[in-house]
């Protein structure tokens, strides 16, 4: 027994690694049979029956042959992730193409073209107490202490969006390593600037003017979109059945906060039939497109079908980014417009 273990560490040390590395991965296919030599095996090399030692030469270079191939699929996986990340990371300069375009159309009907949204600017208000020197007590007042770009907000909407992707482009080692990992920082980050300016944005539509509940909404909303970035780096290489799911239920609930300010302030009047159709447009789009980020991410820790490949769930988080934004800012901008 102890002459077949020496037989064995000899043929695999001595004989399959070196070979392995004279080789390279991508002449497998085309060169096989001869990435397979010869092995010899005598009684006198190995003091082994010559039958046993032909039995042994057979068994190993059975396992030489499948180690190669294994070699050769793992070989294709990585060529094919690599075409993936390559496709990705054009496909981030087309959708960064995409929004630049919006974002500027936006910006000059904004500014130039729709004399309504330019001379839309919400005027941000600070309330605080004073002291009522007739009354004495505390009385609510409040303060002006600008007036908000709307117009120019909803296109920086857009473009912080294709700057996003620029920086995605230029920097793709980093991208792809992230990728790898099952994680994606550069899209947490855009995500958790843009969409709490839009979200700001909608809360203005609805009547909120005051710069602390503006404040809590962005943040609010921030935290929510870096939870999603916690779940990938805590769950960064986990199996299915170790996926942690607590910054996903967490930002969830951060998620619905703001939401619950702006329903608030809609139902105020208690007479719904009086909301605009672009408030009820504003909410549904917003309320479907909250829900498609994270059913996606579902789909993905569950890797259920297609979602099996992180990669595909990149690529649809990218198009739902473009169509939930494209169409919710052309709606908050023109909902800028009506009375």
């Amino acid at each position: 027994m102890n002459k077949l273990m020496k037989f064995k560490r000899k043929v695999i040390h001595l004989e399959l690694e070196p070979h392995i590395s004279r080789y390279s991965y991508t002449r497998l296919p085309n060169k096989f049979k001869e990435t397979v030599p010869e092995i010899s095996i005598s009684r006198t090399d190995f003091g082994v029956d010559s039958h046993v030692a032909h039995r042994l030469e057979r068994k190993y270079r059975k396992q030489k042959v499948k180690m190669l191939r294994c070699m050769h699929v793992l070989t294709k996986g990585r060529k094919i992730m690599e075409n993936e990340l390559l496709k990705l990371k054009k496909f981030n300069l087309v959708m960064g193409f995409f929004h630049f375009i919006q974002g500027i159309a936006m910006l000059f009907l904004a500014t130039t073209v729709i004399q309504k949204i330019a001379e839309f600017q919400p005027v941000i208000t600070q309330n605080y107490q004073r002291f009522d020197e007739v009354t004495r007590t505390l009385v609510l007042d409040k303060k002006d202490l600008f007036t908000l770009p709307f117009g120019i907000l909803v296109a920086s909407f857009l473009l912080i969006s294709a700057v996003a992707h620029g920086l995605i482009y230029l920097n793709s080692k980093k991208y792809f390593a992230d990728l790898k990992r099952g994680v994606n920082q550069f899209r947490w980050f855009e995500y958790a600037l843009s969409s709490s300016v839009m979200i700001v944005l909608i809360a203005t539509l609805f009547g909120i003017y005051d710069i602390a509940s503006l404040t809590l909404i962005f943040l609010v909303n921030a935290a929510m979109n870096l939870f999603g970035l916690d779940m990938e780096l805590l769950n960064a290489g986990s199996e299915k059945k170790k996926v942690n799911w607590g910054p996903f239920i967490w930002g969830s609930v951060a998620g619905i906060a703001p939401w619950i300010a702006i329903v608030l302030y809609m139902t105020g009047t208690g007479n719904l039939e009086n909301v605009p159709w672009f408030v009820w447009a504003i909410v549904g789009t917003y309320f479907v497109a909250f829900n498609t980020f994270p059913i996606n991410m579902i789909l993905q820790y569950k890797r259920i079908g297609k979602w099996k490949n992180y990669l595909y769930g990149e690529r649809t988080y990218i198009v739902l980014s473009l169509a939930a934004k494209s169409i919710l800012a052309w709606l908050v901008l023109f909902g800028a417009m009506q009375p």
